[in-house]
C-alpha cells in the first residue's frame, strides 16, 4: 500500500485509517460531515491537527501468522495437537499426543512435558516430586540461567521442543515393541 496525498482523494468511508504529518504517524478516521480527521486516541489528538495531515492509507491487515487464530486446532506434528495454549508467563500447552494427553511448561529458568492417560495426570505429573508415578513420560530441561526466561520462551522453541519430546516418547514406545517382536521371532 501506498501514501495518499490528501489533495489527491480522501477516505470513502469512515474506517480506521493510518494518517501521517511531517512527524507523525497514527490512526485516525475520516469525519465526512466535517471535513476533517479524527484521531483514535486523546494521546494523538493533543499531538496533531488535522490541518497538519499530509497524506494517509487504509490500515493494512494484521499478518496471518498461526498463532494469532487461538480458536483453531494447532497440528503441531503427526499425532500430536495443542488443545489449548497460553502464551505469556507461563508458557503452557495441552493437547494430544497419539492417544495419550500431553502438559508443557515453561517457567523461571526450566521447562517440562508430561506424557499421561489424562491432562490432570499430566499436569500432576509436573510439580510431583516423582513425576513418573503420575505419567507414563516426562521430560524436563534448563531452559536458561535468567531466573524468568523460560517464562518468556517464544511459541515456536516451545512448541519445537514439544515435538522433540513427543517423538523421544514415541521412540522409547516402539523399542520394547521391537525388543518383544525380535524375541518372538527367536522362539
Amino acid at each position: 500500500m501506498e501514501w495518499i496525498h490528501i489533495n489527491r482523494k480522501l477516505p470513502d468511508s469512515s474506517a480506521p485509517v493510518l494518517i501521517a504529518t511531517r512527524r507523525y504517524i497514527a490512526l485516525a478516521s475520516w469525519n465526512a460531515e466535517e471535513s476533517r480527521f479524527e484521531m483514535e486516541s486523546r494521546e494523538d489528538a493533543a499531538m496533531i491537527s488535522s490541518r497538519d495531515i499530509t497524506h494517509w492509507m487504509p490500515v493494512p491487515e494484521l499478518p496471518q501468522e498461526r498463532h494469532n487464530d487461538w480458536e483453531r486446532e494447532l497440528l503441531l506434528c503427526d499425532g500430536v495437537s495443542v488443545e489449548s495454549r497460553l502464551p505469556g508467563v507461563p508458557v503452557e500447552y495441552a493437547g494430544k499426543a497419539f492417544d495419550k494427553e500431553y502438559y508443557f511448561r515453561s517457567r523461571g529458568k526450566r521447562w517440562s512435558l508430561a506424557v499421561a492417560e489424562t491432562v490432570d495426570q499430566a499436569v500432576e505429573a509436573g510439580g510431583a516430586d516423582d513425576p513418573l508415578r503420575a505419567a507414563e513420560f516426562f521430560c524436563t530441561g534448563r531452559y536458561s540461567d535468567d531466573e524468568f526466561a523460560a517464562g518468556y520462551m517464544p511459541l515456536e522453541q516451545a512448541e519445537e521442543l514439544i515435538r522433540r519430546c513427543v517423538r523421544l516418547w514415541k521412540a522409547g514406545q516402539e523399542e520394547p515393541a521391537r525388543a518383544a517382536e525380535k524375541e518372538g521371532s527367536h522362539s
